[in-house]
């Protein structure tokens, strides 16, 4: 699992919910969280009182490379501890329909649900998370990342973050 964070920590530190991230948000990313809220089912956790991880490396990364100041952590948790399973597509076609003037209250409740879209980025829902390793503190790497995926434009002096897997 993965951790986006902008707090430092240790292999080994507990990663605890920040309930910071949405008083960040912008413009309509805002209705977004407002609109999950109001549709949340009684029994699911509120979005702000959570810790959210990405299931794989790429989803991670790409979440990582758009967050100023983020730090990017592999984490470990016990899987009983999982308390929702989101998909983060769900999240962003929801934004897609608000922007357009669509329909959306469906989205909403299809994420809390647990459906996933085609292609589902699997967030997952926990009080806390240990941190296995720090993929990256670099706010330098993480800029050079965003550049080389969305301007093709890549600094070879940077060193590359790139999923040990594969």
């Amino acid at each position: 699992m993965y951790r986006i964070d902008n707090r430092i920590f240790s292999i080994g530190d507990s990663i605890t919910p920040q309930r910071l991230y949405q008083s960040q948000l912008r413009d309509g990313k805002i209705e977004v969280e407002q609109i999950l809220e109001a549709n949340r089912l009684q029994m699911k956790p509120k979005r702000t009182d959570i810790l959210m991880l990405f299931e794989d490396f790429e989803s991670a990364k790409s979440h990582w490379i758009k967050q100023k100041d983020g730090i990017f952590y592999e984490v470990s948790i016990n899987d009983q501890d999982i308390i929702h399973i989101g998909d983060y597509s769900k999240v962003e076609e929801l934004y897609d329909a608000i922007s357009k003037g669509k329909d959306y209250t469906h989205i909403a409740m299809e994420y809390w649900n647990g459906m996933f879209s085609k292609k589902p980025v699997k967030e997952f829902f926990v009080m806390s998370a240990c941190v296995k390793n720090v993929i990256s503190n670099s706010e330098e790497e993480r800029k050079n990342e965003f550049k080389a995926k969305y301007l093709n434009i890549l600094n070879p002096k940077i060193r590359r973050i790139i999923n040990p897997l594969n």
